[in-house]
């Protein structure tokens, strides 16, 4: 696990939103202000609620996820030459959707 008092990293913002909640384990929307590498997983663990089954940064494995349970259901980016807003956005994928699923937990797809 990494030690986030010996490595602080980057100034960096990230918003996150509370979705659904099982009493133990949540599905959060997290926005970044800016782009950091691991930004979504260090600022969960640096308050306390690691990513399911992100063993660098602590997350215990649950819902049968066998790796971080994090993805990008939205991305945009101005273009570095014209400046142009592009987005892509992706489906949830299937074992994310069955970790919800055992869980409990809703997803509506944006």
């Amino acid at each position: 696990m990494v030690d986030l008092a010996l490595r602080p990293g980057k100034t960096a913002r990230t918003d996150m939103e509370g979705l659904a909640t099982d009493g133990q384990l949540s599905l959060v929307r997290c926005s970044l202000h800016t782009g950091r590498t691991h930004q979504i997983r260090v600022h969960m663990a640096s308050i306390g609620h690691p990513l399911v089954a992100d063993a660098l940064y602590g997350g215990a494995p649950a819902a049968d996820m066998q790796r971080q349970a994090l993805h990008a259901f939205s991305l945009a980016l101005a273009h570095p030459v014209t400046g142009v807003l592009m987005r892509w956005s992706a489906p949830l994928p299937q074992d994310l959707r069955h970790a919800l699923d055992v869980l409990g937990l809703d997803y509506n797809e944006p």
